[in-house]
């Protein structure tokens, strides 16, 4: 292992056959560099570290992004961030290498040196899609961890948005951001998770839903609504209904035997059906969300 950290495998003549700074999974330390085409993945969680769903790629037009993957292939979605680091209009302004020098600055072309003697420091494509800088004093007394210096995005529940995929958490799920960034995952009244290890993974209903399902029961006042504010999955509509009131489109919902969830805002309302996908918390929505589930769950 070298000064640096860098675990290094030799040939006889002492060449370098593989080098760990070379081939990074989710973590940079000081002096490593990423070149145009490289990238991090994380893991799948906290424990299990086989690959995850979160990239971040210095692509080869030189814009840095954080994206996702649809697992087990490699195909990319639309970025959740982007340095916007490439030609452009000024040649020769696109990102050439990502580069986390000596003295622990993280950059994509060269700036001002800042020590970093007194502290450990690395960077990290967590589990959950957050890019995180810590530092670690080099002396300390006590219980001492990690800290977090900064992380990117702000709110990635928000930011990220996948055309066709779950999201940041699972498909059905419900996506919030704690104070500290970091987002949670939650499945909504009358759903639970479809792996109880996986928090955030897919969550499924429990209970029967379906036009055919319904005709059969022998019940015809099925379901209730359970109301939330302020959160939508904005990819699931499959009808807009305008000009609309809240209390007519709950009961559009209730009464459409392929509406799962509607999303009433400003006068519209979005019927939605199953799967939900990039569910979210967002207070700036001003909206209300009818849950339709069964009254016999």
């Amino acid at each position: 292992m070298s000064d640096s950290g860098s675990f290094v495998l030799q040939s006889s003549s002492s060449g370098t056959l593989w080098e760990s700074f070379q081939d990074p999974r989710d973590t940079l330390l000081p002096s490593q560099i990423i070149e145009r085409g490289g990238l991090l993945s994380s893991r799948q969680s906290e424990t299990n570290y086989s690959k995850g769903r979160f990239q971040l790629r210095l692509q080869q037009d030189g814009n840095l992004v954080l994206n996702t993957i649809n697992l087990p292939t490699d195909f990319a979605n639309n970025p959740y961030y982007s340095t916007y680091t490439t030609d452009g209009t000024v040649p020769g302004s696109a990102g050439k290498q990502l580069v986390f020098n000596q003295s622990g600055r993280f950059i994509l072309v060269d700036g001002n040196i800042v020590s970093a003697k007194d502290n450990y420091l690395r960077v990290t494509l967590s589990f959950d899609g957050i890019f995180v800088q810590y530092y670690h004093p080099k002396s300390w007394n006590g219980n001492v961890s990690w800290t977090t210096s900064w992380s990117i995005p702000d709110n990635i529940c928000k930011s990220l948005l996948v055309d066709a995929g779950a999201g940041v958490c699972g498909l059905n799920s419900i996506c919030d951001v704690k104070s500290d960034k970091r987002p949670t995952c939650v499945c909504p009244k009358g759903y639970s998770l479809l792996d109880p290890n996986d928090v955030y993974g897919h969550c499924k209903a429990d209970f029967i839903q379906g036009c055919k399902e319904d005709e059969l029961s022998l019940k015809k006042d099925l379901y209730e609504v359970v109301e939330l504010t302020n959160v939508d999955w904005p990819t699931s509509d499959y009808v807009q209904l305008k000009p609309f009131n809240g209390d007519a489109c709950k009961e559009s919902c209730l009464q459409d035997c392929m509406c799962s969830v509607a999303i009433f805002r400003d006068g519209t309302c979005w019927k939605k059906k199953l799967p939900l996908s990039n569910g979210r918390v967002d207070s700036g929505l001003n909206s209300r969300a009818f849950i339709k589930v069964r009254k016999d769950n």
